[in-house]
């Protein structure tokens, strides 16, 4: 009998929540087709079964799952936990299967040891894994703790709802032991702007920012220059600088790294051949940092750190003309904010460009200690399949529901963000927080927030270690 509460709808609301706006159409769900021969129904191309087992996924404990796409009283959730929860439902009965969730705390080593521990005795306990978008993942990869993915018939790969552009820029050697699709949560950060205030300046207005996206115009500059039109006279005489008024606002951390990415810079690269490549110092990841601290060293920016919360202005105090914020906090804020809300990709730092937004979120990953792949693979197949085809459209109706006719600009722009999502193999490889090639890949918010500006010189400090990281990788 399935439990009513449901640990997953946790990462699985989280995880379809967002590769969804390709989807907004309305779900182009095809019928439940009978196969002629067999005569039992067949959904993704998989007959119904009866597995008469359990299935456990287990699923990362982070606290912004459970506050944004998770509820214990379905009665009173959203639309796309109830949508999560049916989707779970439908499976079960097509295939005969109880679906469990289990977590583990989002903690360097956690995952690792438990995958280790059931390595080491053979215990095919977990059927699905969700994963932080770095913790573990190259221990995981390198020890042989995770399937190919690839090598499982019963996924598919290449239906619509596989994101391959992720999956390809982080295999492993070759091997796809992260996989990404309409089952996972795409979470790229976004440029949230104030509507009445952009109105409100002559020569800007909404309308100007979404066509400076149309028209590849977006620039790091051009987002500055109309920054420098937000009122701040008032913000000296202030006591408290959060009651001011800013043309920029952002935590000073991963929300700093997709200005790079947004420019089609990597830091790692991977050739067909599995072998990675570590960019050095050059022009181009000069001239993105110069351009960003230009921006955080203005009185037209306001800044916090990640240990700082407590100092965060959101976007919906109406005190900010821009600010970047993850895919969790712009749908709380799109859907209660008072002050109408837009939304943009990260500017480029040079026009002609379409923005590139990096996908924060986790990957999904078959244990190796797995011995009913078959199993396994459907219910990826079919959590995908769900996901293309429900989920998304469920995540469009909460994040823009009524709003959606008088906001089609914003469906516009959230189209192009989720149609341009890649992976960075610097992100996805960092294994922890601690190591050189963490300090290369988050160089631009460690530099500002230690208030350095020879970028030059962290990368004469850290280049060297990491470089012998990204070897290590290639071996």
């Amino acid at each position: 009998m399935k439990k009513p509460i449901k640990l997953f709808c946790l990462v699985l609301t989280l995880l379809l929540a967002l590769p969804l706006i390709t989807a907004c159409d309305g779900g182009k769900k095809p019928p439940v087709e009978t196969n002629a021969e067999t005569g039992s129904a067949e959904i993704a191309n998989i007959p119904q079964k009866n597995y008469n087992k359990d299935f456990v996924i287990l699923n990362p404990n982070a606290e912004l799952y459970v506050d944004y796409y998770w509820s214990e009283d379905l009665s009173e959730s959203s639309n796309i936990a109830n949508a999560n929860y049916d989707r779970e439902t439908a499976i079960e009965a097509h295939l005969g299967i109880e679906i469990l969730h289990e977590t583990f705390e989002r903690k360097e080593g956690v995952l690792y040891t438990t995958l280790e521990n059931a390595a080491l005795v053979g215990d095919d306990y977990y059927g699905l894994v969700m994963t932080h978008s770095f913790q573990d993942l190259v221990s995981l990869m390198a020890q042989s703790y995770l399937r190919d993915l690839s090598e499982i018939t019963a996924i598919s790969m290449d239906d619509e709802y596989y994101n391959n552009n992720i999956m390809n820029n982080v295999k492993y050697q070759g091997h796809t032991y992260l996989g990404s699709s309409s089952l996972i949560l795409h979470a790229p950060a976004v440029i949230l702007f104030n509507k009445p205030m952009a109105d409100s300046f002559s020569g800007v207005g909404s309308d100007a920012l979404y066509q400076h996206v149309r028209d590849k115009t977006w620039t790091i500059d051009q987002m500055f220059t109309y920054a420098k039109l937000a009122n701040i006279s008032l913000n000296d005489s202030l006591a408290d600088p959060m009651e001011g008024t800013y043309g920029f606002i952002s935590q000073i951390d991963w929300e700093m790294t997709p200005f790079v990415t947004a420019s089609g810079y990597s830091h790692v690269t991977v050739d067909d051949d599995g072998n990675y490549t570590l960019k050095s110092f050059n022009d181009n990841i000069f001239k993105i940092f110069q351009k960003i601290v230009a921006i955080t060293d203005s009185d037209y920016f306001y800044g916090w750190g990640y240990s700082a919360k407590d100092k965060a202005i959101s976007m919906d105090s109406g005190r900010a003309l821009f600010g970047a914020v993850g895919a969790e906090t712009m749908i709380k804020l799109m859907t209660s904010s008072s002050v109408k809300l837009g939304v943009l990709p990260y500017p480029t730092v040079e026009a002609g460009k379409v923005s590139q937004n990096l996908d924060w979120a986790g990957y999904f990953c078959v244990p190796a200690t797995v011995q009913d792949q078959q199993l396994s693979g459907e219910v990826v197949e079919l959590l995908s399949y769900y996901g293309e085809t429900e989920i998304k459209h469920e995540y469009y109706d909460v994040l823009l529901g009524s709003r959606s006719a008088d906001a089609p600009q914003d469906k516009e722009m959230l189209e192009l963000i989720y149609d341009n999502l890649t992976a960075e193999p610097a992100l996805a490889f960092l294994n922890t927080g601690g190591t050189s090639l963490t300090n290369i890949f988050y160089a631009i918010p460690r530099l500002i927030n230690r208030n350095q500006k020879a970028m030059s010189s962290w990368y004469a400090d850290y280049y060297g270690p990491a470089k012998i990281q990204i070897e290590e990788l290639n071996k």
